[in-house]
């Protein structure tokens, strides 16, 4: 109910944007299956909203949860009306285990579908060079009315369960970079839902940095910083999936 009414309230103009601090997260859940703490797919929920209730003919969907968004994929994966980008672990025994970058859609979805498995320990910079040389063109390109995040904490290099190497700024510069997309894209028409984040001090600033962006304010609250270890380079990664993507 949260995300349809933030999605009605963007849609209508009474809000230019907005973040959905929804419990539990919704993105492993499959269209007729629960799985991985998620009961109900927030994310596809408002996507239909948008849809049904607002006639929006074209929604695009990024997913930087560090798991990837297996419900939210399979419910869209046969429809050119979303684009639905994952951007992941992907590494032995991790769940889900899927989100290769094969799985690009199928049908009429065929090519409405985008993943981007990562390795362990990929930091801010290769992030956002996801972002700004793959996510952003292809998103640019489907020319979306409205962009919905699922944002997860848990690529944090801090978080628990995960091997991500975010910090608390490269979160924060690249809900910049996707704030600053729907401004140009969609006036503005962006919402950020929340999904994973399993350490709490991480997830309360990182959710605390999203509304400073959401609010254009440039206060970045970091006092944990950037992981020890070098991160790993998406250089090769990056240059597959965009002429897979025919994005070259």
């Amino acid at each position: 109910g949260g995300c349809c009414q933030a999605v009605d309230e963007i849609m209508t103009g009474q809000a230019k944007n907005g973040i959905a601090l929804v419990r539990p997260p919704g993105h492993h859940a499959e269209s007729n299956q629960v799985s991985g703490f998620c009961l109900l797919n927030n994310a596809a929920a408002a996507a239909r909203h948008a849809q049904t209730v607002h006639g929006a003919k074209r929604v695009a969907i990024l997913d930087f949860d560090v798991h990837h968004g297996n419900g939210t994929q399979e419910i869209f994966y046969l429809d050119d009306s979303v684009l639905f980008s994952s951007v992941h672990l992907f590494a032995p025994f991790f769940y889900p285990g899927g989100g290769l970058s094969n799985e690009i859609g199928a049908g009429y979805g065929f090519g409405h579908t985008l993943n981007v498995p990562l390795p362990p320990l990929v930091g801010d910079e290769g992030y956002c060079q996801i972002m700004k040389a793959l996510i952003l063109p292809k998103i640019e390109a489907f020319k979306p009315e409205i962009i919905l995040i699922s944002v997860g904490f848990d690529a944090h290099w801090q978080d628990p369960l995960a091997q991500g190497g975010l910090s608390l700024t490269g979160y924060a510069r690249i809900c910049r970079y996707l704030i600053e997309m729907a401004n140009q894209l969609c006036q503005g028409r962006i919402l950020f839902v929340l999904e994973g984040g399993y350490e709490l001090r991480v997830l309360s600033l990182g959710i605390l940095n999203n509304i400073y962006a959401l609010l254009g304010k440039d206060e970045i609250r970091d006092p944990i910083g950037p992981m020890a270890e070098n991160e790993n380079d998406v250089t090769d990664l990056l240059a597959q999936l965009r002429q897979r993507h025919l994005l070259n």
